[in-house]
């Protein structure tokens, strides 16, 4: 490899593998209609629907299946709390759309070394999106700002009353301080870091937040570590990893990672930085330790 050009055309390759094509999107709003049709009768997703689980000890509990187009379902009934997360996400990348690449580059590294099942004991998937926002956060100069200035409030919380309200009070909120934070001019400095770097930065950071992760937790709401014991919100500590959800103050996203997946977590940190900064390695070794299907699709010799 010759340093981070020849890593960013490989991630923008992985990128053009795993993002979803128009007809992908097809496919997906079709699955959804399906779904949309068959709810009614439980009976009906035994036609066509495969793989049928329930997971009933999940936090929320879910109905896991796969679609007759090979579609990954997970689904949730009156999940609001679920949704508005997702929006919220899905509205930050209005600020710099490196987040949601580099969100989809992180997911994919994290399968690649099965460190992305939170039933065996590794990251979901908010977990390791909140890790890459909070590592936009603390970059030199920020990408992204501590979520409270996006919403200053817990949003769970404030889901009370008449729900299309409360929905529609936390949308303008969300909306006027993105806005703000975009066109606030007096951000003299910009950061202009490529993928390349910003994977490679993650992966430095995340290995730092374990190594301290028996003393330090992570918050993006405030966009800093906290020390856990000066933290009462945070007490007892029980967990190997702390990742606060910023719109659920004080739950912890991380809660399912175990002590053993959390040394496998660490040596996947380690081996992939080891070898996507060494510079004879192979595009397609590299590619393996970040997406292992897209380096046998594109990559085989």
């Amino acid at each position: 490899m010759n340093g981070y050009s020849s890593l960013e055309l490989i991630l923008k390759d992985i990128l053009l593998a795993i993002n979803p094509s128009r007809e992908d999107w097809s496919v997906r709003f079709h699955t959804i209609k399906e779904l949309q049709a068959v709810v009614e009768s439980i009976e009906n997703l035994r036609d066509g629907w495969g793989r049928i689980q329930f997971i009933s000890n999940a936090r929320v509990p879910i109905l896991k299946l796969v679609s007759g187009y090979g579609i990954s379902c997970d689904i949730s009934i009156s999940n609001l709390c679920g949704q508005m997360k997702s929006k919220l996400l899905f509205w930050i990348n209005e600020i710099d759309d490196r987040f949601r690449d580099l969100v989809l580059l992180v997911k994919e590294w994290a399968k690649a070394h099965n460190i992305n099942d939170p039933k065996s004991g590794t990251l979901n998937s908010y977990s390791l999106s909140l890790l890459v926002v909070y590592h936009l956060q603390t970059l030199e100069p920020a990408i992204l700002p501590p979520l409270r200035e996006i919403y200053p409030g817990n949003m769970i919380e404030d889901l009370t009353g008449v729900r299309a309200a409360a929905v529609k009070h936390i949308e303008d909120i969300c909306a006027v301080n993105i806005n703000r934070f975009k066109s606030n001019r007096s951000r003299l400095m910009i950061n202009r870091s490529s993928l390349a770097e910003l994977f490679i930065s993650f992966l430095a950071k995340f290995a730092d937040i374990c190594s301290r992760a028996s003393e330090q937790g992570i918050s993006p709401f405030s966009g800093r570590r906290q020390d856990i014991y000066s933290n009462m919100r945070w007490l007892p500590y029980t967990h190997k990893l702390f990742v606060e959800d910023p719109f659920e103050q004080p739950e912890n996203t991380a809660r399912t990672v175990s002590s053993n997946q959390m040394k496998m977590i660490v040596e996947a940190i380690q081996a992939t930085r080891s070898v996507i900064m060494s510079p004879r390695q192979k595009k397609s070794k590299v590619c393996c330790f970040i997406s292992g299907q897209v380096a046998y699709i594109t990559f085989s010799s």
